[in-house]
C-alpha cells in the first residue's frame, strides 16, 4: 500500500466511473492491469478484451481480491479488423453500450539501427502494431455513449528518438496521430486523449525510481482523464512531477 502524499491520485474522484462501463484493449498487460484495478476500485464494469481465455484467467488470478464480479473477459481475435470488430459486436449485443474505451496495447524494441532493422521485426513491432490500434479505433469508438472518452497510452518514444528504437518511436507517433484523427472525425461526440508515459513501474518492472508512475497511478491518470470534459489533449507524464503539472494545467 502506498503512503506517501501521491499527486497523481485524487481521492474526490475516485468513484466518479461508479457504475460506468469501460472496455480495454491491452488489459492484460503490464500497464493495463494497473488500469483494470484502478477502475474496478473505482467501481467501473470493466471489459478485458484478450486474445486468449487463459490470458484473461491470468489476469483475474492477478487481481484476486478486488472487484472482479465487474469484470468480463472478451477474448478473441484482436489482430485484424474484423476480429476486433467482432469482439466489439459481442459487448454491443449482450451489455449494450460503453461509456468510455482505453487503449493499452504495444510492446517495446530496441537494439537495432534503421538499417540494420530486419523485415519480420519491421512487420511484427510497427506494422501489426499499427493494426492493432487501428482496429481497436475502428471498432470501439463507435461503441462509445455519445460523452464518453477513448484514452490512448503512448510511451515517451512516440515524441523524443531513442537510438535504435525507430520502430516502437514510429509506431507511437502513428498512434498519437491516430488519436487526433479520431477527435477529428468524432469531433464533440467523443473526448479523444492521450497519455504520454515514461517508464512505469508494474508487475513486469517492479523496481525504479520514486519519481516513476506505476501501473496505478496510470489507472488514476485515466480515471480522471475520463470522468472529466477533456478532450483532444495531449498529456505528458513522463514522470510524477510532470503528470501532476499536466493534470493543474487542465484543471483537475
Amino acid at each position: 500500500m502506498d503512503t506517501e502524499v501521491n499527486p497523481v491520485r485524487a481521492p474526490a474522484s475516485i468513484f466518479a466511473l461508479h457504475g460506468k462501463s469501460v472496455a480495454i484493449a491491452g488489459a492484460t498487460g503490464n500497464v493495463g492491469e494497473g488500469v483494470v484495478r484502478t477502475l474496478l476500485r473505482a467501481g467501473a464494469k470493466v471489459f478485458a478484451l484478450t486474445r486468449s481465455e487463459d490470458r484473461f484467467e491470468r489476469l483475474a488470478r492477478l487481481l484476486e481480491g478486488e472487484r472482479t464480479e465487474n469484470l468480463t473477459g472478451i477474448a478473441g481475435d484482436t489482430s485484424t479488423l474484423s476480429g476486433m470488430s467482432s469482439l466489439a459486436a459481442k459487448i454491443a449485443a449482450e451489455h449494450g453500450p460503453i461509456d468510455h474505451a482505453v487503449v493499452a496495447l504495444g510492446q517495446w524494441w530496441q537494439g537495432k539501427r534503421v538499417w540494420e532493422v530486419p523485415e519480420e521485426d519491421f512487420q511484427r513491432y510497427f506494422l501489426d502494431t499499427m493494426v492493432l490500434h487501428f482496429a481497436a479505433a475502428r471498432a470501439l469508438a463507435p461503441l462509445v455513449e455519445e460523452g464518453g472518452s477513448y484514452t490512448v497510452l503512448a510511451g515517451l518514444s512516440a515524441v523524443t528518438p531513442l537510438p535504435g528504437a525507430s520502430l516502437v518511436g514510429m509506431q507511437g507517433a502513428a498512434h498519437l496521430m491516430l488519436a487526433r484523427e479520431l477527435q477529428a472525425d468524432a469531433g464533440e461526440r467523443l473526448r479523444v486523449n492521450s497519455l504520454v508515459l515514461g517508464f512505469v513501474r508494474s508487475r513486469g518492472r517492479t523496481s525504479g525510481k520514486p519519481s516513476w508512475l506505476t501501473a496505478d497511478d496510470v489507472g488514476h491518470l485515466v480515471l480522471r482523464l475520463a470522468a472529466s470534459r477533456v478532450a483532444g489533449r495531449q498529456i505528458r507524464a513522463d514522470v510524477k512531477e510532470v503528470a501532476e503539472r499536466s493534470l493543474k494545467e487542465l484543471g483537475l
